[in-house]
C-alpha cells in the first residue's frame, strides 16, 4: 500500500531517507522495564507519571542509536510520555544536548563537581 499525502515519504520532515536500522536484541521489554523503573516510572522531561497516563512509558534513546544498548552503553536511554518522546523526533540535535546535559547535571552533579575541584588544584 502507498500512502497519499502532503507528507508522505521524502515530504516528511523525518524523513531519513528510507533507512532502517534494526533495533539491539537486549533492548527488550525487561530492558525498557528496568528503565522505567530507574526513573520511577516518571516521564525524564515533564515528569507524568505512567499510571496517570494509563500506559507504559516509551523509552527514549537519548543519542537516537538503535543499537547503544549492544554497544554498552545503558545510559543512553531515559523514559518518555509519548507527548515529550514525539517532540524528540523534531530538531535532534537540541534534544541529544538538553537530554545528556540534563542527565548528566541530575545524576552525576556530583562526580562532575568532584572532577571540576581536582581540576582545579
Amino acid at each position: 500500500l502507498k500512502k497519499k499525502g502532503k507528507y508522505n515519504c521524502p515530504n516528511n520532515p523525518n524523513w531519513r531517507g528510507g533507512i532502517s536500522s534494526r533495533y539491539c536484541v537486549k533492548f527488550n521489554e525487561a530492558f525498557k522495564n528496568e528503565v522505567r523503573k530507574q526513573f520511577s516510572n516518571k516521564c525524564f522531561i515533564c515528569g507524568k507519571e505512567e499510571l496517570l497516563l494509563g500506559r507504559k512509558l516509551c523509552v527514549h534513546h537519548i543519542d537516537y542509536n538503535k543499537v547503544s544498548i549492544c554497544n554498552g552503553k545503558f545510559w543512553a536511554f531515559v523514559p518518555l510520555c509519548s507527548s515529550c518522546h514525539s517532540m524528540t523526533n523534531f530538531n535532534r540535535y537540541y534534544w541529544f544536548n538538553l537530554l545528556i546535559n540534563y542527565w548528566l547535571l541530575k545524576y552525576y552533579s556530583d562526580d562532575i563537581c568532584l572532577s571540576n575541584s581536582l581540576l582545579n588544584l
